[in-house]
């Protein structure tokens, strides 16, 4: 449906006819309906992702010992002045990451998915996304 009213917007673009009026609010139409489509998909990969990580976890193997606590992750940030807001790291790690309405991303999360952080993090086109102190 996205892509037929995609295709019917830009054929009325560039076709050889002049773009009517009603042009603009189609483009308009467009956008929210990806909007909407982007947060269903944000709900969804969430929902998701709290499944995957419901089941319990193994129990450590070990001999009697204590299993090693892993080292704590450094924070993640994003460089607000580097992100274009492109949504990428929003797609992979919704529970994480968010667009504002200024347009860029940012961190809500420090506890998400370590698969889905490090996806979104080799991702990103801009390499916004960074582990500080």
């Amino acid at each position: 449906m996205l892509r037929d009213m995609l295709h019917q917007v830009k054929d009325r673009l560039t076709g050889p006819d002049r773009p009517d009026t009603g042009l603009t609010e189609d483009v308009r139409a467009l956008e929210r309906a990806v909007s909407d489509l982007r947060a269903e998909v944000q709900a969804l990969r969430a929902v998701l992702d709290a499944h995957q990580h419901t089941a319990p976890a193994p129990a450590p193997k070990g001999r009697g010992r204590k299993a090693a606590k892993p080292p704590p992750a450094a924070r993640l940030e994003i460089r607000a002045e580097d992100c274009i807001g492109c949504g990428t790291c929003v797609d992979i790690a919704p529970s994480v990451f968010v667009l504002r309405s200024d347009g860029k991303a940012y961190v809500v999360s420090q506890d998400g998915p370590a698969d889905r952080i490090e996806e979104a993090i080799q991702a990103c086109p801009t390499c916004c996304i960074v582990r500080g102190s």
